[in-house]
């Protein structure tokens, strides 16, 4: 028990090390590891049943999604305002609500001709 405890503990260090030092790219795919991770471990502890640990990693799983629905969020943003400032002389208007809530992390711009830029 004290072996997977220490290798468990010694996991958590090596994945914070790495999301410390993570670009906002890295960090992403290191969060969609993870997922993938937990959604693996949510499925055989459910084939198990072994319920408490299946709810135990689905739990994991949802923060985790939380987490990119978030970052997802953020850097959506951090291009719209890069659009706004970097390309106003270009005629670029933002088409999709400013609100995440209404828009998610999908993000349309459009210029005088209505011409769509999407990301």
């Amino acid at each position: 028990m004290r072996a997977t405890y220490g290798a468990t503990e010694y996991g958590k260090v090596g994945i914070e090390s790495a999301v410390s030092g993570a670009d906002p790219h890295e960090l992403i795919s290191i969060l969609f590891s993870q997922l993938k991770k937990e959604l693996v471990a949510a499925e055989y502890h459910c084939k198990a049943k072994n319920f408490e640990l299946y709810s135990s990693k689905v739990t994991k799983a949802n923060r985790i999604l939380a987490g990119l629905q978030g970052r997802s969020i953020e850097l959506s943003e951090a291009f719209m305002a890069l659009i706004e400032q970097e390309c106003a002389e270009f005629g670029f208007e933002l088409l999709s609500p400013k609100n995440a809530d209404q828009r998610g992390s999908q993000i349309s711009f459009g210029t005088a001709d209505r011409t769509m830029a999407e990301g």
